[in-house]
């Protein structure tokens, strides 16, 4: 088995002489096994290993003991030992993830986070063939394009996947062999999951039933596809370069004529890179979402869909033209797509940063949350504006927005009694009451309805602000945990900014950047790409500090709207005007957080052939990194605070301040 791995290795050149590799290892049999193989391998390659343990904080004593089986595995190999330990069903309760995304999160967080500290540049993970052929029919079962279906790369920028090419049962074997112990997660053994559900009942049954190694034929497809994949994205980058326009209002508009010549696995192609300029993932855009695009081009002029994440789609005379619209909900939760007239709205939706403070700008306002530990004694605020809530009674991600269909507020604390009667409006067997009949009962005009900022657990409605709480979240002695909400009145520009980074830091800081940007490309002229409207600033001053032949060319994206966190959509506003291949290209940017951005962008440069291509930034925030991002130049490393100035805005404010700043 060593060899079959070791020659996988060298056909991927996953390993080099003298590499630095952080290594995710849980204890169970896949990690520890990969574990081995590398420290195998350590002396003839110059290897330097660092492992990461992440505790999800899930399994109590359990993930205790696996956490100290290998912290000894590693003082035994002399092998550095880095344990993360985080609440991960808290975290995804806070950020609206199942917990399996929020752990994949919190591990890639950490490793890079170890990558960087001790200058790693790779990334070992411990997935295997099994692992592969569960993502490839979890794809196909919720619905994948082509590329869902290739399964996991053996290889992705600093990420390498050793083991791909044996199965759990070779692993396992290897080290009962060798008499190499391992731990076993006993979540992996039950189907509280869906990737459990197909380890256990469908692939088992396929491997005992059908064909035992049906694991190996479906990595030999997923490799197949692979090849037909990269063939079709080249032809689809081509398609994509004739047919879609990127509009100036945050759209894409995809010529309908053009499109209908195309064959359907191009035209799929190409709407899921209009999705992706769009969202910045794919995550929940499944095949039924592109068909219904397509499905457009017979319809009549004016129809329009509502898809994931606000996106919509609207039928015009000669174009589709898919936008973002912030108006519309997000549609994650409904029918995968509703077909309408296009019409106007008036809603609005924020989800809220818990704890932190979020700016809601359709009522000029500032929402503050904290989380606060029961203790008895303590005084409930009576003001009208600051409310508390038992945390734990939350189910949904907490949102301030206007009405939807369904809304209602638990106004009785005990059930209704039918016998007696209830008040109109009122569920006799909950003690609810529709907003609807809230409002009315208020005598609030019709026209103002929509206006009236509520916080919502999905449509059970906690507070209208201004008024009410809903009885089902107010706070008594069995509460352990208490969400403390503010409202700030005020415009955005009233917030205090501290200094973070002083004008004259930012400067010197530049000024290193342009010295050892030069440096490294002696000889040669770069090619800078700024990434509008922040990275005009350090664009501009980095060029003067440049002492190498410079051209210029400037792209416009989107992603933050007016909200302190990342949201994660990805636009393009503007695109290059200048054809950037065979040139050295150097992509610079004002600030990296979850990195999702520049997944994107490196991407769709990748694809235009450029010589080379590197990264700048000014800032990194690398505790928020979701997309793996390689920066090559980076100016300062900040904590994950909303900063502002140097080209950073915050509702599109501040850009104009000489020094980077703190809201506060």
């Amino acid at each position: 088995m060593l060899r079959t791995i070791e020659d996988y290795m060298t056909e991927y050149n996953m390993i080099a002489k003298g590499d630095r590799i952080v290594l995710g290892v849980s204890g169970g049999a896949d990690s520890v096994c990969l574990f081995h193989v590398l420290l195998q391998l350590a002396t003839a390659f110059e290897l330097s290993l660092f492992v990461v343990h992440v505790n999800h904080g899930i399994r109590g004593e359990e993930a205790e003991k696996d956490e100290m089986f290998v912290k000894n595995l590693c003082e035994n190999a002399k092998v550095p030992f880095w344990a993360v330990k985080a609440d991960i069903p808290y975290m995804a309760k806070k950020e609206g993830l199942t917990e399996e995304e929020a752990g994949r999160k919190v591990r890639y967080e950490a490793f890079n986070q170890c990558l960087k500290k001790n200058k790693c540049n790779k990334i070992a993970i411990a997935h295997n063939k099994n692992d592969n052929a569960e993502t490839m029919l979890f794809h196909l079962f919720r619905g994948s394009s082509i590329k869902g279906l290739t399964g996991i790369n053996p290889k992705r920028d600093v990420i390498i996947r050793p083991l791909l090419c044996v199965t759990r049962q070779e692993i396992e074997d290897y080290l009962k062999e060798n008499k190499i112990n391992f731990c076993t997660d006993r979540t992996n053994l039950t189907e509280d999951y869906s990737r459990n559900k197909i380890r256990h009942r469908i692939l088992a049954y396929a491997q005992e039933e059908i064909n035992a190694k049906a694991v190996e034929h479906m990595a030999h497809t997923a490799n197949q596809l692979r090849l037909v994949e990269k063939y079709l994205e080249k032809n689809v980058e081509l398609a994509y370069d004739r047919i879609v326009i990127s509009g100036k209002d945050n759209s894409f508009q995809m010529n309908v004529k053009e499109l209908q010549q195309e064959d359907p696995v191009i035209q799929q192609g190409i709407i899921q890179k209009v999705f992706y300029g769009l969202a910045g993932r794919l995550k929940d855009i499944d095949a039924v979402h592109i068909e219904l695009v397509l499905g457009l081009l017979e319809k009549e002029v004016g129809k329009q869909l509502h898809l994931p994440y606000g996106i919509q789609a609207v039928k015009g005379y000669e174009h589709i033209t898919m936008s973002v619209n912030s108006d519309i909900p997000d549609c994650n939760n409904e029918e995968p797509g509703n077909i309408s007239k296009k019409k106007e709205t008036t809603g609005f939706e924020h989800i809220l940063k818990i704890p932190g403070e979020t700016y809601i700008s359709e009522i000029n306002h500032s929402i503050r949350t904290r989380i606060i530990k029961y203790k008895k004694n303590l005084i409930i605020p009576k003001d009208g504006y600051t409310k508390w809530f038992d945390y734990d009674k939350i189910n949904n991600t907490v949102v301030i927005r206007s009405r939807n269909s369904g809304d209602y507020i638990q106004i009785d604390s005990k059930k209704g009694s039918p016998q007696l009667g209830s008040p109109q409006g009122v569920s006799p067997q909950w003690g609810r009451k529709k907003i609807k009949s809230l409002f009315i009962d208020k005598k609030v005009p019709r026209e103002e309805r929509d206006s009236i900022p509520l916080l919502a657990d999905g449509n059970h409605i906690m507070w209208v602000i201004g008024d009410r709480i809903s009885e089902a979240y107010k706070v008594n002695e069995d509460t352990k945990a208490i969400l403390e909400i503010s409202l700030n009145g005020g415009n955005e520009m009233d917030n205090k900014v501290s200094v973070l980074i002083s004008e004259e830091e930012v400067a010197k800081k530049i000024s290193e950047l342009g010295k050892q940007i030069s440096k490294d490309y002696e000889g040669k002229e770069i090619h800078l790409i700024c990434v509008l409207k922040g990275g005009v600033f350090i664009t501009v001053e980095l060029a003067k500090h440049l002492t190498i032949p410079v051209s210029m060319d400037f792209m416009a994206v989107s992603s933050y709207g007016d909200e302190t966190i990342s949201s994660g959509r990805v636009k393009i506003i503007k695109d290059l005007d200048e054809s950037i291949e065979g040139k050295d290209v150097l992509l610079v940017e004002d600030i990296i957080d979850s990195g999702t951005t520049l997944a994107y962008l490196l991407e769709l440069i990748k694809g235009r052939k450029p010589k080379s291509i590197k990264l700048c930034t000014l800032l990194d925030k690398p505790e928020r990194r979701v997309a793996d991002v390689n920066v090559d130049y980076i100016g300062f490393q900040i904590p994950d605070k909303f900063v502002v100035g140097y080209g950073l805005d915050y509702a599109q404010k501040f850009r104009n301040l000489p020094y980077i700043g703190v809201i506060e």
